[in-house]
């Protein structure tokens, strides 16, 4: 097993990052856990609950847990994050995971862009941003109270 602090070893696939006032965790798309700083990695995924790549991970209030999603829209908890349960559009395909400022919740990005919200999160409109011949590649928290901002490439 690898040093929680060191990730060594051949590099697979993408890394994603949750960070918080005391460190940061990052997550491989194995669902390999490393945590830097005064934060803790309190879990990973095992093989056998790897049902697509890691999506993103995003931390829950106080650095004292997270969520890890998958490309296929399944959100593990971790911690003290709370698991929600919630239901994607069959063909969406998940590209990132935001916490909303409370941690009461989270919004999975889909590349088509399908926004969904789960816990005390809420999509305002039709839950569906327009970009005509992009795809949303990423989400992030949004930048003045509630919400959330979607990028393209």
């Amino acid at each position: 097993m690898n040093d929680a602090r060191s990730p060594s070893g051949p590099r697979k696939g993408n890394t994603a990052l949750a960070e918080s006032a005391e460190g940061y965790i990052l997550v491989r798309d194995n669902g390999e856990t490393f945590a830097f700083g005064g934060v803790a990695a309190t879990g990973r995924l095992l093989a056998n609950e790897i049902s697509a790549p890691v999506a993103g991970i995003a931390g829950s209030p106080g650095g004292d847990g997270y969520w890890i999603a998958l490309k296929d829209g399944v959100v593990h908890a971790f911690g003290n994050a709370e698991a929600y349960r919630g239901l994607l559009e069959a063909d969406t395909r998940v590209v990132g995971i935001v916490a909303t400022g409370a941690g009461d919740g989270y919004f999975l990005a889909g590349s088509d862009g399908a926004v969904s919200a789960f816990g005390a999160a809420r999509v305002y409109g039709d839950g569906r941003v327009q970009m005509p011949g992009r795809r949303v590649v990423s989400i992030a928290a949004g930048f003045a109270g509630p919400g959330m901002t979607v990028s393209s490439g």
